[in-house]
């Protein structure tokens, strides 16, 4: 007689996975807001003419810390390895801790990193929108302009790419704007110069923001005579760029400009007319 043993069914655990963010990019939302004007909200002293609700009903990349004046913005932008940023002393990551974390959702963040920041890995699950734009390498100066042309024409083609800036976020808030359809890619708050020896505005908790700042770089209170007339090299580099991206895009038909509060609509190059102080 055959006996048939019972097998003891042993339950075998599977290794546990911890979930990992899925890296999303800024391609993701080509031509989202095709044909559309796209804003790029700065924090430069004119920011603080404009209304509360002015930027409500546009579509709206807000750079740095004006998404504390602007935090109904469309899209905020602020980049990862900013020491002044996301660190966990940050000017950014202090104010999304004060119950506005779900903000995140909206941000682009220029990066070199490949993966999803550990900083990140914890939020709830709308991390998983944040979409990352890929940033440049340093370029040589010799190759800035064809740098940008070349990008700009990346862009228009759908062909992978990274996105170049001489260290300003409105260069990469215009790549992004076109990523995203941009028909006319309009700048606000994005001065280049220094009123009443500050870069940044006052208003709507913006002095706040930047205190931390203007304790550690002193320059912000006595910045040189070049800096208050946008004319130091840095300076000259954002307003290089920023022409040079308006140039390259205007074949395609996209429209770069600058727009003042009780002024309309003015040429990329014309810049804030603030008098200077001694």
């Amino acid at each position: 007689m055959n006996h048939q043993h019972k097998m003891k069914h042993h339950h075998v655990r599977k290794p546990h996975t911890k979930t990992v963010s899925k890296i999303r990019f800024i391609e993701d939302l080509r031509n989202k807001h095709q044909g559309k004007e796209i804003w790029i909200i700065g924090s430069g002293p004119t920011i603080d003419d404009y209304p509360d609700d002015f930027f409500d009903n546009k579509i709206g990349i807000t750079l740095k810390g004006a998404m504390r004046a602007f935090p109904n913005s469309t899209y905020f932008m602020h980049c990862v390895s900013s020491g002044c940023g996301f660190s966990r002393k940050g000017i950014v990551y202090d104010w999304l801790k004060d119950g506005r974390m779900h903000f995140l959702k909206r941000f682009i963040l220029p990066t070199h990193i490949t993966k999803v920041p550990s900083k990140f890995q914890n939020l709830p699950d709308w991390r998983d929108s944040i979409r990352m734009l890929r940033k440049r390498d340093p370029i040589k100066k010799e190759e800035e302009k064809h740098c940008f042309f070349e990008t700009v024409e990346k862009i228009m083609r759908r062909e992978p790419t990274q996105y170049p800036s001489l260290d300003s976020h409105a260069h990469w808030g215009i790549q992004a704007a076109a990523i995203l359809g941009a028909k006319k890619i309009t700048l606000v708050g994005c001065d280049v110069k220094y009123l009443k020896r500050r870069g940044h505005g006052l208003k709507r908790g913006l002095d706040k923001f930047y205190a931390r700042q203007l304790r550690d770089w002193k320059e912000h209170y006595s910045p040189p005579i070049e800096m208050l007339r946008g004319e130091s090299p840095a300076q000259l580099a954002w307003r290089r760029a920023d022409k040079w991206l308006a140039e390259a895009l205007a074949p395609f038909g996209v429209e770069v400009c600058r727009y003042y509060y009780g002024k309309g609509y003015r040429d990329i190059s014309e810049l804030p007319d603030f008098k200077i102080e001694p």
